[in-house]
Protein backbone atom coordinates (compact mmCIF):
# COMPACT_ATOMS: atom_id res chain seq x y z
CA UNK A 1 0.00 0.00 0.00
CA UNK A 2 0.43 3.61 -0.42
CA UNK A 3 3.71 4.76 2.16
CA UNK A 4 4.26 1.11 3.30
CA UNK A 5 7.03 0.51 4.80
CA UNK A 6 8.47 3.79 4.65
CA UNK A 7 6.95 7.34 3.89
CA UNK A 8 8.34 11.14 4.63
CA UNK A 9 6.62 14.19 5.39
CA UNK A 10 7.91 18.12 6.16
CA UNK A 11 5.34 20.72 6.67
CA UNK A 12 5.96 23.94 6.66
CA UNK A 13 3.99 27.55 6.38
CA UNK A 14 4.60 29.91 3.28
CA UNK A 15 4.95 33.28 4.26
CA UNK A 16 3.70 36.10 1.70
CA UNK A 17 7.35 37.28 1.26
CA UNK A 18 8.44 35.51 -1.82
CA UNK A 19 10.98 33.33 -0.29
CA UNK A 20 10.84 29.99 -1.58
CA UNK A 21 10.93 26.51 0.32
CA UNK A 22 13.29 23.95 -0.35
CA UNK A 23 12.87 19.97 0.86
CA UNK A 24 15.19 17.48 0.46
CA UNK A 25 14.20 13.98 0.61
CA UNK A 26 16.77 11.08 0.93
CA UNK A 27 15.59 8.02 -0.13
CA UNK A 28 16.87 4.63 1.21
CA UNK A 29 17.18 1.67 -0.52
CA UNK A 30 14.27 -0.16 -1.31
CA UNK A 31 12.82 -3.29 -2.83
CA UNK A 32 13.04 -4.16 -6.14
CA UNK A 33 9.59 -2.65 -8.06
CA UNK A 34 9.43 -0.55 -5.70
CA UNK A 35 8.22 3.17 -6.89
CA UNK A 36 9.13 6.53 -5.46
CA UNK A 37 6.06 8.55 -5.58
CA UNK A 38 5.91 12.19 -4.25
CA UNK A 39 2.73 14.99 -3.31
CA UNK A 40 2.37 18.54 -2.53
CA UNK A 41 -0.56 19.67 -1.19
CA UNK A 42 -1.39 23.81 0.20
CA UNK A 43 -4.20 24.39 2.77
CA UNK A 44 -5.47 27.60 4.02
CA UNK A 45 -5.09 26.60 7.50
CA UNK A 46 -3.53 24.63 10.47
CA UNK A 47 -6.71 23.46 10.89
CA UNK A 48 -7.42 21.95 7.31
CA UNK A 49 -3.69 20.45 7.29
CA UNK A 50 -4.38 18.73 10.53
CA UNK A 51 -7.79 17.10 8.65
CA UNK A 52 -6.12 15.99 6.05
CA UNK A 53 -3.23 14.56 7.73
CA UNK A 54 -5.16 12.33 9.88
CA UNK A 55 -7.30 11.33 6.95
CA UNK A 56 -4.22 9.87 5.47
CA UNK A 57 -3.36 8.32 8.74
CA UNK A 58 -6.67 6.81 8.99
CA UNK A 59 -5.67 4.72 5.68
CA UNK A 60 -2.36 3.11 7.43
CA UNK A 61 -2.72 -0.58 7.21
CA UNK A 62 -3.37 -2.56 10.55
CA UNK A 63 -1.76 -6.10 10.21
CA UNK A 64 -0.30 -6.23 14.11
CA UNK A 65 -1.26 -4.94 17.36
CA UNK A 66 1.24 -2.27 17.25
CA UNK A 67 -0.80 -1.06 13.50
CA UNK A 68 -4.01 -1.42 15.05
CA UNK A 69 -2.93 0.48 18.36
CA UNK A 70 -1.48 3.58 15.78
CA UNK A 71 -4.23 3.58 13.50
CA UNK A 72 -6.91 3.93 16.64
CA UNK A 73 -5.12 6.83 18.19
CA UNK A 74 -5.22 8.24 15.13
CA UNK A 75 -9.25 7.92 14.67
CA UNK A 76 -9.21 9.18 18.72
CA UNK A 77 -7.38 12.48 17.51
CA UNK A 78 -9.62 12.83 14.49
CA UNK A 79 -12.94 12.79 16.78
CA UNK A 80 -11.21 15.09 19.41
CA UNK A 81 -9.76 17.57 16.87
CA UNK A 82 -12.96 17.20 14.64
CA UNK A 83 -15.57 18.89 17.54
CA UNK A 84 -12.59 21.73 17.71
CA UNK A 85 -11.94 22.29 14.06
CA UNK A 86 -15.60 21.39 12.61
CA UNK A 87 -14.34 18.58 10.62
CA UNK A 88 -16.67 17.10 7.97
CA UNK A 89 -19.70 14.53 9.72
CA UNK A 90 -18.13 11.82 7.59
CA UNK A 91 -15.08 11.86 8.83
CA UNK A 92 -15.80 11.73 12.11
CA UNK A 93 -18.40 9.23 11.75
CA UNK A 94 -15.20 7.25 9.99
CA UNK A 95 -13.04 7.94 12.67
CA UNK A 96 -15.73 6.24 15.45
CA UNK A 97 -16.18 3.35 12.83
CA UNK A 98 -12.59 2.67 12.94
CA UNK A 99 -12.48 2.72 16.31
CA UNK A 100 -15.08 0.22 16.93
CA UNK A 101 -13.28 -1.86 14.56
CA UNK A 102 -9.93 -1.90 15.75
CA UNK A 103 -11.28 -2.64 19.13
CA UNK A 104 -12.25 -6.17 17.97
CA UNK A 105 -9.53 -6.99 16.43
CA UNK A 106 -7.58 -5.50 19.24
CA UNK A 107 -9.41 -8.01 21.82
CA UNK A 108 -8.93 -10.74 19.29
CA UNK A 109 -5.39 -10.79 19.47
CA UNK A 110 -4.83 -10.65 23.17
CA UNK A 111 -2.57 -13.25 24.07
CA UNK A 112 -3.36 -16.23 26.28
CA UNK A 113 -1.37 -14.73 29.45
CA UNK A 114 -3.26 -11.45 29.43
CA UNK A 115 -0.47 -9.65 27.55
CA UNK A 116 -0.38 -8.50 23.71
CA UNK A 117 2.25 -9.39 21.47
CA UNK A 118 3.25 -8.07 17.76
CA UNK A 119 0.46 -10.83 16.64
CA UNK A 120 -1.89 -13.81 18.34
CA UNK A 121 0.15 -16.82 19.21
CA UNK A 122 3.33 -14.35 19.57
CA UNK A 123 5.08 -13.94 22.70
CA UNK A 124 3.56 -10.88 24.58
CA UNK A 125 6.10 -7.60 24.99
CA UNK A 126 5.45 -5.59 27.88
CA UNK A 127 6.11 -2.12 25.29
CA UNK A 128 3.19 -3.48 22.89
CA UNK A 129 0.88 -4.52 26.07
CA UNK A 130 1.54 -0.89 27.49
CA UNK A 131 1.02 0.86 23.79
CA UNK A 132 -2.37 -0.68 23.82
CA UNK A 133 -2.85 0.07 27.80
CA UNK A 134 -2.54 3.66 27.13
CA UNK A 135 -4.83 3.52 24.13
CA UNK A 136 -6.94 1.77 26.30
CA UNK A 137 -6.55 5.03 29.45
CA UNK A 138 -7.18 7.15 26.95
CA UNK A 139 -10.79 5.70 25.72
CA UNK A 140 -11.92 5.08 28.69
CA UNK A 141 -13.39 8.21 29.36
CA UNK A 142 -16.19 7.68 27.14
CA UNK A 143 -16.41 3.94 27.44
CA UNK A 144 -16.82 2.44 31.27
CA UNK A 145 -16.74 -1.20 29.82
CA UNK A 146 -12.80 -1.01 28.77
CA UNK A 147 -11.72 -0.34 32.45
CA UNK A 148 -11.48 -3.88 33.43
CA UNK A 149 -9.30 -4.50 30.04
CA UNK A 150 -7.41 -2.05 31.33
CA UNK A 151 -7.08 -2.97 34.90
CA UNK A 152 -6.03 -6.68 33.50
CA UNK A 153 -3.40 -5.57 31.51
CA UNK A 154 -2.18 -3.02 34.23
CA UNK A 155 -1.63 -6.00 36.69
CA UNK A 156 -0.21 -8.17 34.05
CA UNK A 157 2.41 -5.42 33.43
CA UNK A 158 2.96 -5.56 37.12
CA UNK A 159 3.40 -9.31 37.52
CA UNK A 160 5.97 -9.13 34.58
CA UNK A 161 8.24 -6.72 35.75
CA UNK A 162 11.94 -7.04 37.44
CA UNK A 163 11.97 -7.87 41.22
CA UNK A 164 14.62 -5.35 41.61
CA UNK A 165 12.92 -2.38 40.09
CA UNK A 166 14.86 -2.44 37.10
CA UNK A 167 11.53 -2.76 34.91
CA UNK A 168 10.67 -4.97 32.02
CA UNK A 169 13.63 -6.82 30.10
CA UNK A 170 16.42 -5.91 32.31
CA UNK A 171 20.13 -7.68 31.21
CA UNK A 172 19.43 -11.42 31.64
CA UNK A 173 16.09 -11.02 29.79
CA UNK A 174 17.53 -8.77 27.30
CA UNK A 175 18.16 -11.86 24.77
CA UNK A 176 14.30 -12.35 24.23
CA UNK A 177 14.07 -9.01 22.62
CA UNK A 178 15.53 -8.94 19.35
CA UNK A 179 14.72 -5.74 18.18
CA UNK A 180 15.94 -3.14 21.34
CA UNK A 181 17.98 -2.65 24.21
CA UNK A 182 16.32 -3.92 27.50
CA UNK A 183 16.38 -0.03 28.73
CA UNK A 184 14.83 0.64 26.12
CA UNK A 185 11.60 -1.32 26.56
CA UNK A 186 11.63 -0.18 29.89
CA UNK A 187 11.31 3.34 28.39
CA UNK A 188 8.43 2.66 25.85
CA UNK A 189 6.60 0.93 29.02
CA UNK A 190 7.41 4.30 31.09
CA UNK A 191 6.47 6.72 28.48
CA UNK A 192 3.52 4.67 27.66
CA UNK A 193 1.50 4.67 31.02
CA UNK A 194 2.80 7.97 32.29
CA UNK A 195 1.12 9.62 28.79
CA UNK A 196 -2.10 7.86 30.01
CA UNK A 197 -1.88 9.09 33.79
CA UNK A 198 -1.27 5.81 34.86
CA UNK A 199 2.35 6.53 37.75
CA UNK A 200 2.46 3.15 39.53
CA UNK A 201 5.73 2.73 38.62
CA UNK A 202 7.83 5.41 40.40
CA UNK A 203 10.97 2.66 41.41
CA UNK A 204 11.76 2.20 37.72
CA UNK A 205 11.01 5.68 36.46
CA UNK A 206 14.07 6.30 39.05
CA UNK A 207 16.03 3.58 38.37
CA UNK A 208 16.34 4.55 34.73
CA UNK A 209 16.48 7.97 35.52
CA UNK A 210 20.20 7.54 37.35
CA UNK A 211 23.02 9.87 36.01
CA UNK A 212 24.76 6.65 35.64
CA UNK A 213 22.32 4.68 33.50
CA UNK A 214 21.66 7.22 31.16
CA UNK A 215 24.96 6.96 29.35
CA UNK A 216 25.02 5.19 26.23
CA UNK A 217 20.82 5.47 26.06
CA UNK A 218 19.66 6.05 22.18
CA UNK A 219 18.52 9.74 21.77
CA UNK A 220 15.22 8.08 21.32
CA UNK A 221 15.17 6.39 24.42
CA UNK A 222 16.11 9.29 26.07
CA UNK A 223 13.33 11.57 24.96
CA UNK A 224 10.94 8.81 26.15
CA UNK A 225 12.19 9.27 29.59
CA UNK A 226 12.08 13.10 29.13
CA UNK A 227 8.40 12.72 29.20
CA UNK A 228 8.27 10.32 32.13
CA UNK A 229 10.40 13.07 34.08
CA UNK A 230 8.04 15.51 33.23
CA UNK A 231 5.06 13.95 33.93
Amino acid sequence: PFGYPVEVSHVDVLDDDGTPMRFELPIPPLAPGAVVRASLYGVRSPALNIEKTLDRMMELPTACVEQVTSKMFTALMATVYGAAFDFPEAMTQRADALLKQGLKRLLAQQGSDGGFGYFKGCASLPNITAYVLWLLLMLAPTNADLQPLGNQLLGHLKAIRADDGRGWCHESQARHYWYCHGQTVTASVLFFLSEGGCLDFEAEARHLLQPGTLAGLSLWTKAHLLHVAIN
